[in-house]
């Protein structure tokens, strides 16, 4: 193994920044980096808002792996998958794969490395005995809660984007039946 005495020498002095210190202190499949992913939904080609299935991004020193929760078929709906992902693939602001292309958002380092089994273990127990619903149960969600139960902020909740949409869903409903309506009762006057 290779070490570089300035680094050495800067550790020694307690003189080393966050990140180099959280490299050295670091096993290979300990993650150091979190980041929030999001690609279109499998049926629909579309990515708006929440309207996009999204999933985390773990980076460890020299490997990716993209933790997920409500993809795949039927049975696998309700589990929590884990895959390795080539380096290459990951982009600065994407990850490539050979049927998606995810958008990298949200990355933040973590203070205290943590190994990827856990991670997964957080998600999963989060999910457990959980039917996946596109509405109520879902991979935003998922997501949300292990970041959060990892100590990291998570600005903008699903829930928001959800209340935000029934409401307009509401009011196009509400404007819509009154137009309705109003020409309804202009066909009766005639």
């Amino acid at each position: 193994m290779f070490i570089n005495i300035n680094n050495l020498f800067k550790y020694f002095n307690h003189n080393l920044s966050e990140e180099e210190n959280t490299y050295l202190n670091t096993e290979p499949d300990m993650v150091t980096e979190i980041f929030v992913i999001k690609r279109q939904l499998n049926k629909f080609n579309i990515k708006i808002a929440f309207i996009n299935h999204s999933a985390l991004l773990l980076k460890t020193i020299n490997k990716y792996f993209i933790l997920e929760y409500g993809s795949g078929s039927n049975e696998l709906k309700n589990r929590v998958l884990i895959r390795e992902i080539k380096p290459i693939q990951v982009k600065k602001y994407s990850v490539l794969e050979e049927n998606y292309s995810w958008d990298k958002k949200h990355g933040r380092i973590l203070k205290n490395p943590i190994h990827v089994s856990k991670i997964f273990e957080m998600m999963e127990n989060n999910m457990i005995n959980r039917k996946y619903n596109v509405y109520y149960w879902n991979c935003h969600m998922a997501q949300e809660k292990t970041r959060k139960q990892l100590g990291l902020d998570v600005p903008i909740k699903y829930e928001y984007y959800l209340t935000l949409l029934i409401i307009y869903f509401l009011l196009f409903l509400f404007l819509s039946s009154i137009r309705i309506f109003d020409n309804f009762s202009l066909i009766n006057e005639y």
